[in-house]
């Protein structure tokens, strides 16, 4: 447990910072990150796509492990203004309450996460699949070895980063642990403010849903599996999706940037490519505007999300 709370350290730290350089340009469009998950949520893009980059010249240990952590300092110097602007607002909307429960839903989940019963197909593949990628990066031709590492779950390219065998002396694969956390606070920030007399709405039962899967997926949190690492995010992507929703929001920053969370989920779970007709909705918004600069944006950043998974697959 001590292990996964380390290692959650150097996650929740550097995907942060990645997150937030990421989102940093788009102050110029009138959007500025208000909550912490969706920072995070952005870093673990971000960082899944430097895994698979990174992985398609040599094994995702040490070095990239090693330069992520150079790119961090840097972005930490250059936008510390920023970041201390960002801590100080969150800082006044934590109350004693919420800073306790979100403690106890840490200790709770690395308790998850640190034991438990392991899916069938990680024994299977998952596990084999990671330490591959981890200690080669991408071999051509290797699903012809085993049918199921050609699935090509870009999950398992960050879980290889954040594995780090050569810190811990055996492989840390605690990342759908904190990717459940990031869930899990997203749901009781949300809960939380139905006792300050706002209205019920329709991503409270969302949440209800997300918190019931999460009971469920306690015991096998413990298991890198992509269909949980899957779930999490569409629950993630549709509670915040609905939240926007349901504030009134006009711009289609907020939108645009979930649907290329929604890219990014696709290559985790090819099933989920259904939902990206959600990215309709900020198409139109941008198109009605004319705005074709945005436009040509979303969909390079897009296919940046998506190119390193599609040429890994191929080369697999």
């Amino acid at each position: 447990m001590l292990y996964v709370l380390l290692n959650w350290c150097c996650l929740s730290i550097t995907a942060f910072l990645a997150g937030f350089a990421f989102l940093a340009p788009f102050e110029r469009l009138g959007y500025r990150p208000e909550k912490a998950g969706g920072v995070w949520l952005a870093g673990l893009a971000a960082l899944t796509v430097y895994a698979q980059i990174f992985s398609l010249f040599g094994g995702v240990g040490a070095g990239a492990d090693l330069l992520l952590v150079l790119f961090c300092a840097a972005a930490a110097v250059l936008l510390r203004k920023k970041l201390a602007e960002f801590w100080k607002r969150q800082s006044g909307e934590l109350s004693r309450t919420k800073l306790l429960i979100l403690a106890a839903l840490t200790l709770l989940l690395a308790y998850g996460t640190s034991r438990g019963f392991m899916h069938v197909d990680t024994d299977l593949y998952h596990a084999q699949a990671i330490r591959w990628i981890e200690e080669y990066g991408v071999v051509p031709g290797l699903g012809n070895l085993h049918s199921r590492f050609a699935y090509n779950s870009a999950a398992f390219a960050l879980c290889a980063l954040f594995s780090m065998k050569w810190l811990f002396g055996e492989p840390m694969h605690a990342v759908q642990g904190f990717l459940t956390l990031i869930v899990a606070m997203q749901c009781a920030c949300g809960l939380l403010t139905l006792g300050k007399g706002r209205r019920v709405r329709i991503s409270d039962f969302m949440r209800l849903g997300a918190v019931y899967y999460l009971t469920v997926l306690f015991g096998e949190i413990v298991s890198p599996a992509t269909d949980y690492f899957a779930m999490l995010l569409v629950f993630y992507v549709l509670i915040a999706w609905l939240d926007a929703l349901e504030a009134g929001e006009k711009s289609a920053v907020p939108y645009a940037l979930l649907s290329l969370l929604l890219v990014f989920t696709v290559t985790v779970k090819l099933s989920a490519a259904v939902l990206l007709v959600l990215a309709l909705k900020p198409a139109a918004m941008l198109l009605s505007e004319r705005r074709w600069k945005q436009i040509g944006l979303y969909l390079g950043l897009g296919l940046l999300i998506g190119l390193p998974w599609m040429i890994r697959g191929v080369l697999i």
